[in-house]
Order: structure tokens, then sequence, then C-alpha cells
């Protein structure tokens, strides 16, 4: 994969690169990406409306530059905005963050994990809190520990 660019996932609030309202383009020749955007869309905040206790879906995009993968993000990111109780969770990462560990995971989870309490990121990290830490950038490592393999 030369490019990864973004992830939606159904949640409670609202986080968006900017405000969010980024103007709605007319997509050409995109509509069977679209339909596939509206059902993932759908399909995660159904499911989460009706219980379900999955945190969420993964949906990329990739491909080689300029073929209109942001422009689908957008779209991704206006439609599941209009939802109640959609969270949406932007990153971008490309060939230079190659070497980065972590490059997107970071992005994406760091404003969120930030926010927690001490007490609440030990309990939703569990055993992984001493490794997922400092992966994330939330907390230094121990002593003595294993550097992060790119």
């Amino acid at each position: 994969m030369t490019e990864q660019e973004n992830a939606i996932r159904a949640g409670a609030g609202s986080a968006h690169e900017g405000d969010g309202t980024a103007p709605r383009v007319r997509l050409h020749d995109r509509d069977s990406e679209l339909r596939s955007v509206e059902a993932a869309v759908d399909q995660l905040c159904r499911g989460f409306a009706a219980g379900g206790t999955e945190i969420g879906d993964l949906l990329t995009f990739s491909g080689r530059p300029g073929i209109g993968k942001t422009s689908l993000l957008h779209e991704v990111r206006r439609l599941a905005k209009l939802r109640d109780g959609a969270t949406v969770l932007f990153a971008r990462g490309g060939e230079r963050q190659f070497k980065d560990p972590y490059h997107v995971l970071r992005q994406l989870l760091q404003p969120v994990l930030s926010d927690l309490p001490p007490d609440v990121f030990a309990q939703v990290m569990g055993t992984w809190e001493e490794v997922v830490g400092p992966a994330m950038g939330l907390k230094q490592p121990k002593a003595g520990a294993r550097r992060l393999d790119p």
C-alpha cells in the first residue's frame, strides 16, 4: 500500500480535521464508491444504535496521487457528521512516514486517548498500557524498555 488515508468509526461525539464542514463537491464517475461509502456509514451507525458492542470499522482509500481519494474522504466525513452519535477520526499517511511507527494510528487516537484521565486510560488499555502508551506517545516507556521497531 503506497498511501493510507483515513478511518471512520461509530461512537459518540464528533472530531474532524478543521471544523468538518468541507463544501460538498460533485464527484463525477464515483457512483459505485459513493454507494459503498454510504453503505459503510449506514452499517456502522445502525449497528451502534442497535446496541452493538463493536467499536467500529475502518474504511481506507489508497491509490496513486490525483485519483480523488481526498474528495471521497471529505464525503465520508460529511455523511458521518450528519449522523447522531458518529465520531469521525481522520488521519493521513504516505511514503514519507513509512519509517515512523504508528504515524496514522497516533493521528487517529492521540486526541481521544490523551483526553482520558489516567485511571480510565489504564482501564481501557488493560495489560497493553505499557505498550500502547509509549507507542502512542502518551506516556514514557519504562526504564530499560526495548525501543519500538518501525
